[in-house]
């Protein structure tokens, strides 16, 4: 089946409206998610729970000159906001803080590693393509205090309408691979996320990154699109996109520390990699995160 055809989106939305795996609330969620009138009906319809339900928050002040406005602006129209930057030395001292936690291996729960032999390890000795943990604020605090800032928080409030959460924090190493085998290759296809009825996530490279290190790709203003071809096509080959919106691909390569902030819901990538590389990702969105 050709990768990013309607066929296979056809596929893909029958065995999600159909599977018994996942409980009715979910497939509401995964298919309401897609259409621009059934999120804004359902978030209004939940907002008195939600704003009711609201988390109070730390307010730490990492990011308290990031001009909320400007971000707000560029999230409506691009769907990305860049220019966000932790500093090379927090970066580091955040994959230091790594090294003693249990990653596991292509997110395989039997195949755990601590982090300081995924680190150490070379490429070929891992055989595995990602190695990530979730949750990694719950571990470690830095992150927690950097998830919990006051501006991204403002942010969130302001793009959804609603009271934002944490959802999830997750870091991964991206690990370069001499062959993608057909089950791995969406790690580097263009897809869209359908996680909350709002969501955002805020990336913060925690390794140099630039064309060689699988640097993130974004179609900007996707976040905009609730066409039927989208609704269908979750995911488009590198061709598909290269042929309709050239001219509006975001390629995103910076320094161990720098980040951005993405409402997913548009198309992206992560790039094929010839060098490793580290990334953080906050998830901010207005449902409960799921129990731990």
């Amino acid at each position: 089946m050709k990768h990013g055809s309607y066929t296979e989106g056809l596929r893909e939305l029958a065995g999600l409206a159909l599977s018994p795996r996942h409980s009715v609330a979910t497939r509401y969620l995964r298919l309401a998610t897609r259409f621009q009138t059934l999120r804004w009906l359902t978030s209004r319809a939940l907002k008195p729970k939600l704003v009711r339900g609201a988390a109070q928050r730390a307010g730490t002040a990492y990011f308290a000159s990031l001009d909320v406005e400007t971000a707000l602006r560029d999230l409506r129209r691009d769907g990305l906001h860049r220019g966000l930057n932790l500093g090379g030395e927090v970066a580091r001292a955040i994959l230091r803080q790594c090294e003693p936690l249990t990653f596991l291996l292509d997110y395989d729960p039997a195949r755990p590693m601590l982090g300081r032999d995924v680190m150490a390890r070379s490429d070929s000795a891992l055989e595995a393509h990602q190695a990530g943990l979730w949750n990694i604020h719950r571990h470690i605090p830095l992150v927690a205090s950097i998830a919990n800032d006051e501006t991204l928080y403002r942010i969130a409030d302001g793009y959804f309408g609603l009271p934002a959460r944490l959802i999830n924090t997750v870091i991964w190493f991206s690990i370069p691979q001499p062959v993608v085998p057909p089950e791995k290759r969406d790690l580097y296809g263009w897809h869209y996320d359908i996680d909350d009825f709002q969501f955002f996530k805020v990336f913060f490279y925690l390794t140099d990154v630039d064309g060689e290190a699988g640097p993130h790709a974004y179609l900007l203003g996707s976040q905009r699109d609730y066409s039927l071809d989208k609704k269908i096509r979750r995911r488009l080959a590198d061709a598909d996109v290269a042929k309709r919106f050239g001219g509006r691909v975001a390629v995103l390569t910076g320094p161990a520390g720098s980040g951005f902030i993405e409402d997913t819901f548009g198309y992206h990538k992560g790039s094929a990699l010839t060098r490793r590389r580290a990334i953080l990702q906050l998830e901010y969105g207005v449902l409960p995160p799921a129990p731990a």
